[in-house]
């Protein structure tokens, strides 16, 4: 899942903007739909995944997208049926978040302004994992923050471990971001209460 070798991230410039609003534009016009994401969809996402000793199971998912494309999944998974909203928030046991990245474009180079905001009034050592987490991300990759007790709470990119906390409190700090009254994407909050994944 990692990039190229090589590959560089850069802020979108204007050029760049324009290029992708012409072809979407010329996409409508020949009536073929435009998809900046080729690669990747809820349908392509894993029914489990392993955190410390337990399989998870694929709960609920939302994908946050903009005008033109979609830019990433955030897939919910849990030992048990999908649940309401607060025993996601509350519950002690194992449990994971799955992010892919589905632009095919080049990431911001810094954190977005809308994460960036929230990330100011979290914990200063989490918001630290999550810059890092960010820091290493590239198009097509996948980052999954899993806790489980034993364990604590580990964030990896692809097969790099790129942060760890003893407890829930980072896994927490990361799924707030989603599932709070001023979520970062409300198509993603919707998705994750939703109990679903049906794209």
């Amino acid at each position: 899942m990692a990039a190229p070798a090589g590959a560089k991230r850069t802020s979108m410039s204007t050029k760049r903007a324009v290029r992708l609003a012409a072809v979407a534009l010329l996409a409508i016009v020949a009536g073929a739909p435009y998809q900046a994401s080729a690669q990747g969809g809820v349908s392509s996402l894993p029914h489990s995944i392993g955190v410390g000793d337990e399989d998870l199971v694929l709960t609920s998912c939302g994908v946050s997208d903009t005008l033109l494309s979609d830019i990433y999944i955030v897939s919910l998974y849990l030992p048990w049926a999908p649940p309401e909203q607060r025993p996601i928030l509350d519950r002690e046991g194992p449990r994971a978040v799955r992010i892919d990245i589905v632009y095919d474009g080049d990431l911001p180079e810094d954190v977005p302004s809308d994460w960036a905001e929230r990330l100011t009034s979290v914990p200063a050592v989490h918001r630290k994992a999550i810059t890092r987490t960010y820091d290493h991300l590239r198009a097509h990759d996948v980052a999954v923050i899993g806790y489980a007790p034993d364990t604590g709470t580990t964030i990896t990119v692809g097969d790099e471990i790129v942060a760890r906390e003893a407890g829930s409190g980072l896994f927490e700090t990361v799924l707030h971001l989603w599932m709070s009254n001023d979520p970062v994407s409300e198509n993603v909050a919707q998705g994750l209460v939703s109990g679903t994944c049906d794209g």
